[in-house]
């Protein structure tokens, strides 16, 4: 049985690094390197206090509020209107898979939410959140085949 302290570790050298991101500003050195290196774009205006920095062909978004990076989400192709998939999944990770591998893989979520419309074009099948000591691991899965569609890593807010 692993202490509290081996699972802290593990979770630390498991998650990627751009999880040190969360709940830093966008005017960071760090924010610009990730930016680039994921050629992240905003269609926001500049006041605008919600943004999404995204690369539709990579199925990536950012979400930040009032200049903080509270999410940061890969989706699988074809959800909403991302065109491709990011392939370099965090945890061996595929798009695809089903609640119970990720319940396998992870033991069971901290937090579940049942899955609902949100708006007439956009709904889910339930997403599943895990604490970690540096952020919340969300997933959330397609509604209809219930399939693991969105991997977000959140701000974790105390």
């Amino acid at each position: 049985m692993e202490t509290m302290s081996e699972v802290v570790n593990k979770w630390k050298s498991e998650l990627p690094w751009f999880t040190k991101l969360l709940g830093n500003s966008t005017n960071t050195k760090m924010f610009h390197v990730f930016s680039k290196d994921f050629s992240l774009s905003t269609e926001e205006p500049e006041y605008a206090i919600v943004k999404w920095y995204e690369n539709k062909e990579f199925g990536m978004s950012t979400y930040v509020r009032a200049g903080q990076i509270e999410a940061i989400q890969f989706f699988s192709q074809g959800y909403r209107d991302f065109t491709g998939q990011y392939h370099n999944l965090p945890f061996g990770l595929s798009f695809g898979l089903k609640k119970d591998e990720i319940i396998s893989r992870f033991g069971q979520p901290d937090e579940v939410k049942i899955g609902r419309q949100i708006t007439l074009e956009l709904s889910h099948g339930g997403i599943f959140r895990y604490s970690t000591p540096l952020c919340k691991l969300a997933f959330t899965f397609s509604s209809g085949d219930e399939l693991l569609a969105i991997i977000s890593f959140e701000e974790k807010l105390e």
